[in-house]
């Protein structure tokens, strides 16, 4: 598997996870995939307005 979000897994290891798991549906389920970047998308909203 690709480590494209490897970076992440450190310090947002949900993110990761999500896309670890993005990567891992995206030849055989590649709505599932998209459903799982959005998903990314949502907790980085959710963690701007946490800080902000």
């Amino acid at each position: 598997m690709s480590d494209n979000f490897s970076f992440l897994e450190k310090d947002f290891p949900s993110l990761a996870n999500f896309g670890h798991l993005a990567e891992a549906y995206r030849e055989s389920d590649p709505s599932t995939a998209i459903v799982k970047l959005g998903q990314i998308g949502e907790a980085i909203i959710s963690m701007i307005f946490k800080f902000d």
